[in-house]
This record gives C-alpha cells, sequence and structure tokens, in this order.
C-alpha cells in the first residue's frame, strides 16, 4: 500500500496511501480511538518534539507503566488526567534508547497521531518542531481517483480558514495550535466540498459568519458521534 523510506537518509518522499482511504481512516480513529497505523519506518520525531501526552483516567496499563514522578495533572481537570512531560532535549520521559520503552501500553493519544495530518492540512507545525515538519514535507499522498484531491483541497481549504479566522470562533472549539486546528479541518472539512465551482476554484456563497457557524456545527456533530457521510 505504501512505500517506507530510511527517515535518516535525505528528504526522499514517503509515498503514502489514497487520500479519501486515509481520510476515512483518520476520521475512525477520532471517533473510536482505536489506534492509527502510521508507515513511520524509524522516525521518532513525535517521540522528541517537546510535546505534553494527555491520558485519561480510564488507561490504567499506560499509568501503571510510568513512574508517579513522571506525570503531572491537568490544570482544572481536579487531578482526573495526568499529562506525561519531557526532558530538556524534548524528549519524552519513558523515550530510552532510541525507543518508546512502553510501546505496547504507549498512551492512546500517542497510538492516534497521525503527523501526515499537517501535510492534509497544509498548515505549518507549531513552534520549532523541526524534526516533524521535515516529516511532514516528505509524505506524498496517492491522488489516484478525482474525488482525492477533491476531498485534499476541501480539507486544505477548511484548515486555511479555520486559521486564519481562529479569533472569530467560539474558544470552546479548541483551536488553539496547528494540531487543533487541522483536526477540526479533518472533522468539518465536508462543509467546502460545495465551495469548488466546475474549474476548482473555492466560491464562497455565504458570508464569513455563516461559515464559521458551519464548521463549528460540523465539529460538534462529528463529536457527538454523528458524522456526515460523504461515501468516499
Amino acid at each position: 500500500m505504501y512505500e517506507i523510506i530510511d527517515a535518516v537518509k535525505g528528504n526522499e518522499h514517503v509515498i503514502t496511501e489514497k487520500f479519501t482511504s486515509w481520510l476515512n481512516q483518520i476520521r475512525k480513529t477520532f471517533l473510536t480511538g482505536e489506534g492509527v497505523k502510521v508507515p513511520c519506518g524509524n522516525c521518532t520525531a513525535c517521540c522528541t518534539s517537546s510535546y505534553y501526552i494527555c491520558i485519561d483516567p480510564d488507561e490504567k496499563e499506560t499509568l501503571a507503566a510510568i513512574p508517579g514522578n513522571f506525570l503531572f495533572s491537568v490544570p482544572g481537570e481536579t487531578g482526573k488526567k495526568k499529562v506525561l512531560g519531557f526532558d530538556e532535549n524534548g524528549e519524552c520521559f519513558m523515550f530510552m534508547n532510541n525507543k518508546c520503552s512502553i510501546y505496547d501500553r504507549r498512551p492512546r493519544a500517542c497510538r492516534n497521531f497521525d503527523c501526515r495530518i499537517f501535510t492534509a492540512a497544509g498548515i505549518p507545525v507549531d513552534d520549532n518542531r523541526v524534526m516533524i515538519s521535515r516529516q511532514v514535507r516528505r509524505w506524498k499522498f496517492n491522488f489516484s481517483e478525482i474525488c482525492d484531491q477533491r476531498y485534499y483541497s476541501a480539507v486544505q481549504a477548511c484548515a486555511k480558514f479555520i486559521a486564519e479566522f481562529e479569533l472569530n470562533f467560539p474558544q470552546g472549539l479548541n483551536i488553539n495550535n496547528a494540531l487543533q486546528q487541522a483536526a477540526a479541518a479533518i472533522k468539518a472539512y465536508h462543509v467546502f466540498l460545495d465551495f469548488f465551482n466546475a474549474a476548482g476554484k473555492l466560491e464562497f456563497n455565504c458570508l464569513k459568519p455563516k461559515v464559521i457557524d458551519m464548521i463549528v456545527s460540523a465539529c460538534e456533530q462529528f463529536d457527538s458521534g454523528f458524522p456526515v457521510s460523504d461515501n468516499i
């Protein structure tokens, strides 16, 4: 389905699956939390890029595998959620000998993380996460069918709109960083499918506040467990 190329050998592209197949997969992962298969090769960028990892209370095996001094409480969560931190080099506390030391019991957030989401959304990775940025630039989706390019364009247009008008969205939508903005675009991309004309150019037929309301509604519908089905 895809080609895995050694991540340390330069800037070769990594050809991944058909875009619509990936889109269905990542949306399913958002809904079920069952994890996603990413052809990482030997890339460990997400383990070494100063990410705080939230761990839910029901992840008992994960919590049991992590020393207590590596875990912190989430402000406002009254101790229910925990956060796994990182060292002065930006490496996860559980990243040892150049690999995850608890891989079979790693947090759900790690199982669900797929840096291809940045490639799909077309928005830059936050801060100075150089290794992830490099990997994101290397991903290449397969656009073997016309619908692949159409859905890809819709995701990118939605992400660009969300990033540009971030401050106009309600705070409850949680789009404060690139990852959250990309995730919102994956949830609400279908809003933009009808905004492309026959020539493939983006044309809004409604005002900005209406588009914002449509995106918020789409995200809320998705999070409620009833995502729009586009039969892709």
